[in-house]
């Protein structure tokens, strides 16, 4: 009788894909519309900072949001290249176009 365990087969998951955001900014500052829904709380905000020492550093102001209808969203600044992008699930597409970051 073996008592070999077997390995739990290895599962391959997708990571998020990036896309435009259409994101308004408040008088504050913060983000206050996603694609045309309202922003009705950030969750979290971080910064990634890497790659400084190559010719193409990564700097990224990141946010999650819970938009009003109760989704959450999880969007980034490109501090070097400018825009606003959001990770959308390959399993869900998400609304939004190339119409990068809007002042209000």
């Amino acid at each position: 009788m073996s008592t070999a365990r077997k390995s739990p087969p290895v599962t391959l998951r997708r990571l998020s894909q990036v896309q435009p955001a259409n994101i308004e900014i408040g008088r504050d500052g913060n983000p206050a519309r996603l694609d045309d829904r309202p922003v009705e709380q950030i969750r979290e905000r971080w910064v990634v900072e890497e790659g400084w020492w190559t010719d193409a550093p990564v700097r990224r102001a990141y946010a999650e949001l819970v938009l009003a209808d109760g989704a959450l969203a999880i969007v980034f600044e490109d501090l070097t290249g400018g825009g606003w992008y959001r990770h959308a699930s390959p399993n869900r597409p998400r609304r939004g176009g190339a119409r990068g970051r809007g002042r209000g």
